[in-house]
């Protein structure tokens, strides 16, 4: 990983620290969001165990 990548990922994850303090709110919340936005896609807040 490059340096450039680092600092790019820590600047993200300072950025995300910072909107939830400002909100007030659980991390936990905010976990979901968070990891579709930085993985991509994704279900992170959908019970897999529910039939559709």
């Amino acid at each position: 990983m490059e340096k450039e990548d680092i600092k790019k990922i820590l600047t993200f994850t300072i950025k995300e620290k910072e909107i939830i303090r400002e909100l007030n709110l659980p991390e936990e919340i905010f976990l979901p969001l968070f990891f579709s936005v930085r993985f991509g896609g994704g279900d992170w807040s959908v019970n897999k165990t529910l039939k559709s």
